[in-house]
């Protein structure tokens, strides 16, 4: 789900100035995310008043039911921070993003590998779910990252022309195996397939 950059002021000063924190819309309150990420189908008529092929539609709609569970704001607020906090580490305009950018363009066309000075940090903070086969992690997971842009579209911030589309998360299926192929090619699906 691809949408318009509009820009926001956060309450921390850390995270403003920045177009890549500023895109991104936080829900402060548990009952407006409640709100966004519930869904109870409508029905017109009593089930016992229609044909067979219209009660069957109703059933169908049931099983899209989704009353959140209490935990998922938890999950919301540690995925919105994370991405908040990722993103507060890399200014796109300031002078230190240009540099970095510079030497992975030289490299490349060079054929070389990027000078150890440019990389930092290796490893990325991770959250962990757990639970009981079929209680609903998955569907809770996905419900929440529903709500928050996948791909945030830039054109202009702070009066000045920024263009680029912002990748703000991916999510994609582990194999049931240990198999790297595997989970290469669920993630070359679910990039190509979920970004459009």
């Amino acid at each position: 789900m691809k949408k318009e950059a509009i820009y926001r002021k956060h309450p921390l000063d850390s995270l403003n100035g920045n177009p890549l924190t500023e895109a991104i819309e936080v829900i402060a309150h548990e009952d407006e995310l409640n709100k966004k990420l519930t869904f109870k189908p409508t029905f017109e008529k009593s089930l016992t008043d229609i044909p067979a092929v219209y009660q069957q539609v109703f059933l169908e709609r049931l099983e899209k039911v989704h009353v959140p569970a209490p935990y998922l704001y938890g999950i919301y607020n540690k995925f919105v921070g994370l991405i908040l906090d990722g993103y507060s580490k890399y200014t796109p305009h300031s002078a230190e993003t240009n540099k970095l950018q510079m030497a992975i363009a030289l490299a490349a066309r060079k054929g070389e590998r990027l000078e150890e000075e440019f990389i930092s940090r290796t490893t990325a903070p991770s959250v962990f779910v757990h639970g009981h086969s079929g209680v609903g992690k998955t569907k809770g997971i996905r419900s929440v990252l529903n709500v928050i842009p996948q791909v945030i579209k830039h054109n202009k911030f702070e009066n000045k022309i920024f263009r680029q589309d912002q990748l703000v998360w991916i999510s994609l299926d582990m194999p049931s195996t240990p198999s790297t192929k595997g989970l290469a090619l669920n993630f070359f699906n679910c990039t190509s397939s979920d970004l459009i």
